[in-house]
C-alpha cells in the first residue's frame, strides 16, 4: 500500500472526525476566495466604491488569514492528538519515525488540498450571488459584472497553500518528537487534582479588572488600548477558568452534594485543566463576534441618527466674490425642481475664513468667523427647518465688543482650548490683514455648517461691530488664486425629503472642478459615503464572524470527541451499578449546559466592557446598545441550536 493510499484511507476513516475542521477552512477558503474576487473586479477597482471602503475589505482579506492560522495550526493539532493511539501503533507495528511523519504530512497536505478545491469551488459557485448582494448593499447604480480574476485564484492558492504546508510540515515534526508511548496515552494520561494558587488567582483576576479599567476610564484610542485589553483579557480568562474555577469546584465538594450533583462537580474537577483551555478559546472567539459585530452594527445605527446632527443643511454650497463657484444656487434650485424634490426653505449668510491663535502661537487653528446677529439668525432657521436639532442648537450667552465665543464643530470634543481667554482674531495676509486681540468667553458645541472640506470647522463667534473691522480685510483676501481666506457666503436648501437629494448632488458634484470640490456639501452624499463604509465593514465582519462561530463550535467538538471514549466507558459502569439512562441524559444536560452557558456569560461581560469602550470611542449621539443586545440574542440562538444538536448526538454515542 501507497502512502498515499494508506492516508487517504486513514482520512476516511476518521471523515467524521475531520468534518469540522474541514468545514471550517473550507469556508475560511471560500470567504478568502469571494474577497478577493470583489476587491479585484474590475467593476469595483475602477468603479463607485470609495478607497476607504476598498481598503477596509481588503483588510478583511487578510483577518481571514490570520484566523485561518490560528484554526489550523490549533485545531489540527488537536485533531492529531484524537488520533495519538492510532498513530502511536503505527510506531509498535514498525513504522519509523520518519515514515510517520511522512504519514502525517500527507495526510495534512491531502486535507488542506481538499479544503482548497471545496473552499474554491463554493466560492466560484457563490461569488455571482456575492456580488448581487454587495451590490444591493452598497447601493451601486450600476451593477457589478460577474468575472473570476485570475490574481484572486492565485492570491488563495498560493496564501493557503503557503499556510497548509507549513501547518503540515509542523505537525509531522512534532509527531516524529513524541515517544509510543507518548502517542498511545495521550487522551488517557492521569491528570493531578487541581490546585488553585492564590498568587495565579489574583493575577488572573488583576488582569481582568485592568482590561476593564482601560476600557472604562482610559478609552481614548482604539490602537493605543486594543492590544493591551485583548492580551490582558486572554490571560485573564485563562487564570479564571483554570485557577477560580478551581476554588469555586472544590468549595461545591465540600458541600453535603448527593447523587447528580455530585457526579457533575467530580467530573469537571477532574477535566479542569484540559476544559480550562478550551473555555478560554470558546470565550474569546465568542466576545469577538459579539462586540465586533455589535460595534458595527451600532455605529451603522448611530450614524444613521446622526445624519441631520453631522450635515444640518440638506444641501449647502459656498461661495467667494472673487472666486465664484462653478454652480449657482439658482441652478441648484432648478435641478431639485427638475428631479421633483420640494424646497421648503432657503439660507443664505456670510462668514469670513480667518485664524485664530494664543499669545506666542502655541494655539493655531483656522477658523470661520460669524458675527453674533448672523449666528442667531441661522440658528434660528435650522431650528424652524429641523426642530429635531434643538438640543445641538443651544442659544449662545451675549458677546461683548473685544470678547468671544469659540465654537468646536458637532461631534468634536476638546478640552477648553483656550485656558488663558486672550487670543487673536486675523483675517488677510500682508499689510491688508487685520488682527482682532479678543477675550474668549467660553467654548460652545454645536454646528451650522456641514462638513466641508473648504470651510475650517472651527467657528469664533464675535460683535456685529467687530465682524465689520474684520470684514474689511476680508473683502480682498480671497482675491489671490486658490486663497480660501476672506469673504465667503453660504447657501443652503432644505427640502421635504432629504433622502430624494442623490441626484441633484450628483449632478452638481459633475459640474464642479476638483478645487472646488469641498466647497458643497449634501447631507445624503456624505450619509451614503459612510453607510458605504460601514456596510462593507457589516457585510465583511459577518462572514468572519459565521469564521469565528464555526472555531468555537469546533472547539467544543473537539473537546467532546476527546472525552468521548472516557465517558462511554465511565455510564456502562454507572449503568451496571443501577444509574438508569434519564438520569445519565440528566447529568450530561448540565454538564452541557455549562460547558457552553460558561463560556457565553464570560464572553457576554467581556463584550459588555469592549462596548463601554466603543461608546466612549464614538463621540455621536444615540446609542448602539438596543443593537448590541440583539446580536447578543442571535448568537444565544444560534449556540442553543448547537447545544441541542450536540447534546443528542453525544447522548446516542455514549449511551
Amino acid at each position: 500500500m501507497s502512502w498515499r493510499s494508506l492516508a487517504l484511507k486513514n482520512m476516511t476513516k476518521n471523515a467524521r472526525r475531520y468534518f469540522g475542521y474541514l468545514l471550517s477552512s473550507s469556508v475560511a477558503v471560500m470567504v478568502f476566495f469571494m474577497f478577493s474576487a470583489f476587491i479585484l473586479n474590475p467593476g469595483i477597482e475602477n468603479g463607485p466604491m470609495t478607497g476607504t471602503a476598498r481598503a477596509v475589505f481588503a483588510a478583511c482579506q487578510y483577518v481571514v488569514i490570520v484566523f485561518a492560522v490560528f484554526f489550523i495550526f490549533f485545531f489540527h493539532a488537536a485533531l492529531l492528538r484524537l488520533r495519538g493511539r492510532e498513530m502511536g501503533l503505527f510506531t509498535v507495528l514498525g513504522m519509523t519515525p520518519a515514515q510517520l511523519g511522512r504519514l502525517v504530512f500527507m495526510e495534512s497536505v491531502l486535507l488542506g488540498a481538499a479544503a482548497l478545491v471545496v473552499g474554491g469551488g463554493l466560492g466560484a459557485l457563490f461569488t455571482k450571488l456575492f456580488l448581487l448582494v454587495m451590490g444591493h448593499v452598497l447601493q451601486l447604480q450600476i451593477s457589478i459584472p460577474f468575472v473570476i480574476p485570475v490574481n484572486a485564484v492565485l492570491r488563495t492558492l498560493v496564501l493557503f497553500g503557503l499556510v497548509f504546508v507549513l501547518e503540515a510540515s509542523w505537525v509531522a515534526v512534532r509527531t516524529m518528537l513524541r515517544t509510543p508511548k507518548a502517542l498511545i496515552v495521550v487522551n488517557r494520561e492521569r491528570q493531578r487534582p487541581p490546585k488553585a494558587s492564590v498568587w495565579w488567582m489574583a493575577l488572573g483576576l488583576s488582569c481582568l479588572l485592568v482590561a476593564y479599567f482601560l476600557a472604562v476610564f482610559l478609552s481614548t484610542s482604539l490602537s493605543a488600548t486594543v492590544l493591551p485589553i485583548l492580551g490582558l483579557t486572554v490571560v485573564g480568562t485563562y487564570l479564571l477558568f483554570s485557577q477560580v474555577l478551581v476554588v469555586v469546584l472544590g468549595w461545591l465538594r465540600k458541600r453535603n452534594l448527593k447523587g447528580l450533583s455530585l457526579l457533575v462537580v467530580s467530573r469537571l474537577t477532574h477535566r479542569l485543566k484540559d476544559n480550562a483551555r478550551v473555555l478560554t478559546v470558546v470565550t474569546i472567539l465568542t466576545a469577538m463576534v459579539l462586540s465586533g459585530m455589535g460595534s458595527v452594527f451600532g455605529m451603522k445605527s448611530i450614524v444613521s441618527q446622526n445624519a441631520q446632527y453631522l450635515d444640518p443643511v440638506p444641501l449647502q454650497l459656498v461661495t467667494s466674490p472673487t472666486q465664484p463657484i462653478a454652480v449657482t444656487p439658482d441652478e441648484v434650485r432648478a435641478e431639485l425642481t427638475k428631479n421633483h424634490v420640494k424646497v421648503t426653505g432657503e439660507l443664505s449668510f456670510p462668514f469670513l475664513n480667518g485664524h485664530i491663535y494664543s499669545a506666542g502661537r502655541k494655539i493655531n487653528y483656522a477658523t470661520t468667523i460669524m458675527s453674533e446677529s448672523t449666528f442667531e439668525h441661522v440658528r434660528q432657521q435650522l431650528l424652524k427647518a429641523e426642530p429635531q436639532l434643538s438640543d445641538m442648537l443651544a442659544k449662545v450667552s451675549h458677546v461683548e465688543p473685544g470678547h468671544a465665543i469659540f465654537v468646536v464643530p458637532y461631534p468634536l470634543t476638546m478640552n477648553t482650548v483656550f485656558v488663558n481667554p486672550a487670543a487673536t482674531v486675523s483675517v488677510g495676509n500682508g499689510a491688508a490683514s487685520v488682527q482682532l486681540p479678543v477675550l474668549i468667553d467660553s467654548q460652545a458645541k454645536t454646528r451650522v455648517l456641514n462638513k466641508l472640506q473648504g470651510v475650517p470647522g472651527f467657528m469664533v463667534i464675535v460683535t456685529d461691530a467687530d465682524y465689520s473691522r474684520l470684514a474689511v480685510a476680508g473683502s480682498t483676501a480671497g482675491s489671490t488664486a486658490g486663497s480660501t481666506a476672506g469673504q465667503w457666503t453660504a447657501h443652503g436648501f432644505f427640502v421635504d425629503n432629504w433622502l430624494q437629494t442623490g441626484s441633484t448632488a450628483q449632478w452638481v458634484n459633475s459640474r464642479l472642478p476638483k478645487s472646488q470640490q469641498g466647497w458643497f456639501e449634501a447631507a445624503i452624499t456624505s450619509q451614503t459615503e459612510t453607510q458605504q463604509l460601514l456596510s462593507i465593514m457589516l457585510f465583511a465582519g459577518f462572514f468572519i464572524s459565521i469564521l469565528f462561530f464555526l472555531a468555537a463550535g469546533t472547539s467544543l467538538y473537539f473537546r467532546l470527541q476527546v472525552q468521548q471514549e472516557a465517558d462511554k466507558r465511565q455510564f456502562m459502569g454507572l449503568k451496571r451499578i443501577g444509574v438508569q439512562k434519564g438520569e445519565i441524559g440528566r447529568l450530561l444536560t448540565v454538564e452541557f449546559l455549562l460547558f457552553f452557558g460558561v463560556p457565553i456569560g464570560a464572553a457576554l461581560v467581556h463584550s459588555t466592557f469592549a462596548m463601554i469602550d466603543f461608546s466612549h470611542l464614538v463621540n455621536l449621539k444615540g446609542t448602539a446598545w438596543p443593537v448590541f443586545w440583539g446580536v447578543v440574542g442571535i448568537y444565544i440562538a444560534s449556540m442553543a441550536v448547537y447545544f441541542a444538536v450536540a447534546r443528542v448526538r453525544y447522548m446516542r454515542a455514549v449511551s
